[in-house]
């Protein structure tokens, strides 16, 4: 639906009356209240109580009593119902219908219908992820020797590749066990294909004109949760599994797209920890300071790359001797010395990354 329904004519009246009451209420209150000093503190979930206030004063009384009789004498023109009875009666229903939760979506200017049972279970969920996560933090000592890592995946729906959510998905189908549902599960081959229908077919209007998502999983898409949190247990279980400290994880926390680590120092060299600092602080904590700052301490960023010396420095970065351990890699090395030769323009175009 792309318009608002027209109101009933037969409500409209009593819809007009009954805003200029609360519009009365609120007028009462603020000549009995405003002006007190009243430092009490309201907490943003206060429900507002509804208190109707004495009469004010002869002026303010006056005032609402000529105010509605004027409305009162307004005359509500016919107007064509841009509903049809079907339409209206649809609506009507579903505003009445308990077992849903209607809203608007956390994205986009888009109206979502959620069964009830849902709805309360993901709320629930989302109340039991930050409980656990708390009982899990109290029941763990934070030594000086611990390293704290949080982590968030930037946009996880619309950066995760089509491909790797299909295959993802489909070596989890070799895991359900029929025999836990009391309904018929479908084949493989027909899981695989509905899977592959879903993702691959996500359509969405812009200006007039029809759009076909090919990037990623669709924002809102029922099935987005599911595929894109099972391909980040994937990612994750494949990067500890290859993680230099996995044995000094104390613990570890996802929600989603959030994480939070707490990794034991104990076996970790001075370098080690000096590097995950580093490395912190240019993530986290690198500002437009610091960035100004650099540009000051090198305000030709093209002349100091094209020294012989800096060069030579960064290439013995780049590849270093034997026994030693490589700083630069091959896709920095491009950045900062591009194999097409335009050094001017990836230079400019690459700045903030080099930095």
């Amino acid at each position: 639906m792309k318009f608002i329904p027209n109101p009933k004519h037969n409500n409209l009246r009593k819809q007009i009356l009954m805003d200029f009451n609360e519009l009365a209420r609120k007028m009462r209150c603020k000549f009995h209240y405003s002006g007190k000093n009243n430092k009490k503190h309201i907490h943003p979930l206060y429900l507002q109580s509804g208190h109707i206030p004495p009469r004010g004063n002869i002026a303010l009384e006056n005032y609402l009593i000529d105010t509605k009789l004027d409305i009162s004498k307004l005359e509500v023109k016919q107007f064509r119902d841009n509903l049809s009875k079907l339409e209206r009666k649809a609506l009507t229903e579903l505003k009445h219908n308990d077992s849903i939760y209607i809203s608007k979506a956390d994205k986009n200017n888009t109206t979502v219908v959620v069964n009830k049972i849902d709805y309360i279970k993901a709320g629930t969920s989302h109340l039991n992820n930050t409980k656990d996560f708390i009982n899990r933090i109290e029941s763990h000592e934070v030594r000086k020797d611990c390293i704290l890592i949080a982590y968030d995946v930037t946009s996880m729906y619309t950066n995760m590749n089509i491909d790797n959510l299909e295959e993802t998905v489909i070596n989890a189908l070799e895991s359900i066990d029929t025999q836990e549902y009391t309904l018929k599960i479908p084949n493989k081959k027909d899981l695989t294909a509905f899977v592959k229908l879903i993702l691959r077919n996500n359509e969405f209007e812009f200006n007039g004109q029809l759009y076909k998502q090919i990037i990623g999983a669709p924002m809102g898409g029922i099935f987005s949760p599911t595929c894109t949190d099972l391909h980040l247990s994937v990612l994750l279980i494949n990067i500890l599994d290859k993680f230099q400290w996995r044995e000094n994880i104390k613990l570890h926390c996802q929600y989603r797209d959030d994480g939070f680590m707490m990794i034991m120092a104990t076996n970790i060299t001075k370098e080690e920890d000096n590097f995950l600092r580093i490395v912190y602080l240019n993530y986290r904590v690198g500002t437009k300071a610091l960035r100004r700052y650099f540009d000051n301490v090198h305000p030709n960023l093209l002349s100091d790359l094209s020294s012989p010396t800096n060069k030579s420095i960064l290439a013995g970065l780049h590849k270093p001797p034997r026994g030693q351990r490589r700083v630069l890699y091959r896709e920095q090395w491009d950045i900062l010395y591009p194999p097409s030769g335009n050094f001017l323009i990836q230079v400019k175009c690459q700045e903030k990354s080099v930095v």
